[in-house]
């Protein structure tokens, strides 16, 4: 790592003391910040630094282990809360040695694999993990380059006639307000209800998440996005027609980068397209604000595709075995058993009696 200085940190005090100190430089996700982290840290929690001859952290690394069916499996610190995985790193140098440090500390710890999920082509680690580790899926994270419109004037009307029409037509005939909140102006009353109206459209939909799986997660989901980041802003927007609620989008934005967190639709307003509507409207917000990137996030899917034109950054899902068990790990549970169990999941959550039994 050249001059400078790893150090492997455990314990809820001493993690919490390390990652009040660190910075998220410019090139680095909204992900990789010790926000997702910082009112979680419990006894599984692990953290690497990197620092330089003053003190100064240079690259950092937040993981959680975690006890799967006798597996000692490392993850991101977050989960599942978190889009992108990656390691931090703030200075010029690459972040292989530092990385290679990392695991060595976990092998040493009788960690069976590190499970990196939605790691960008673009990523700190990304080489590191194509060359050592095992690609469990390839993904696409759609996004837009604003940067190919003088404006926000010419990405309007390069929109399809009927889109513009759409745009029209709900302003209109209903009475709509767009609204906008940052960090301290965001309320749990706000989040829990967007989260509440998500939780509705993916039980409409028969889908469903590992945060909106469970309640605890969705409480914490709430506890941090009514606490604001020093690493970036929170950015919620909400579109009400005739005094509902018929969308909303909680997103990051971090630079010239936006990220789409979570959006939501009434389907009551289905006809009005009002999702298609908050899109455009959080772009023009963008345009507003000197926003260069407008990150749909992974999974991409044909609505993102799109908006995007098509564009977008290849993700993956990666695996680094440090044991045989970790590579039992691996060909059984992620290939095989873990697509059964959300099978079956999903069944149980759109069937009847589970629905009966949910209300």
């Amino acid at each position: 790592m050249s001059n400078l200085i790893f150090n492997a940190i455990t314990g809820q005090k001493d993690i919490q003391n390390t990652v009040d100190q660190i910075k998220l430089g410019s090139h680095n996700t909204v992900f990789s910040s010790v926000f997702w982290l910082r009112n979680s840290i419990g006894a599984d929690n692990i953290s690497f630094t990197a620092s330089d001859a003053g003190g100064q952290i240079q690259q950092a690394l937040h993981l959680s282990v975690k006890h799967k069916f006798g597996f000692k499996i490392a993850e991101m610190a977050g989960e599942p809360f978190t889009q992108y995985s990656d390691a931090i790193n703030n200075s010029q140098q690459p972040i292989d040695n530092f990385f290679k440090h990392c695991l060595a500390h976990l092998n040493g710890k009788h960690i069976d694999a590190v499970h990196l999920r939605n790691v960008r082509a673009d990523a700190h680690i990304i080489e590191y993990c194509q060359n050592n580790g095992l690609i469990l899926e390839k993904k696409q994270a759609p996004w837009i380059d604003l940067t190919k419109f003088e404006n926000y004037e010419a990405y309007f009307n390069g929109l399809g006639k009927t889109t513009r029409k759409t745009y029209r037509k709900l302003f209109r005939d209903l009475d709509t307000q767009f609204n906008v909140y940052l960090d301290d102006q965001i309320t749990a009353e706000l989040v829990n209800e967007i989260v509440e109206l998500k939780a509705k459209q993916l039980d409409e939909y028969r889908k469903s998440s590992r945060v909106f799986a469970d309640q605890k997660n969705l409480e914490q989901l709430t506890k941090m996005l009514t606490t604001p980041s020093d690493d970036f802003k929170i950015f919620v927007s909400t579109v009400s027609c005739d005094g509902k609620l018929a969308s909303a989008a909680i997103s990051f934005i971090k630079g010239d980068h936006y990220y789409g967190y979570i959006v939501a639709m009434d389907n009551r307003f289905i006809a009005y397209k009002p999702g298609n509507i908050h899109v455009i409207l959080n772009i023009e917000y963008a345009y507003a604000n000197g926003i260069t990137k407008y990150d749909f996030l992974s999974p991409a899917d044909e609505y993102k595709y799109r908006w995007s034109k098509n564009n977008a950054i290849a993700v993956y899902d990666i695996l680094l075995p440090m044991s045989a068990k970790g590579k039992l790990y691996g060909s059984v549970y992620l290939n095989n058993l873990r697509p059964m169990l959300k099978s079956a999941y999903l069944y149980m959550c759109n069937s009847r009696l589970y629905k009966a039994f949910k209300k």
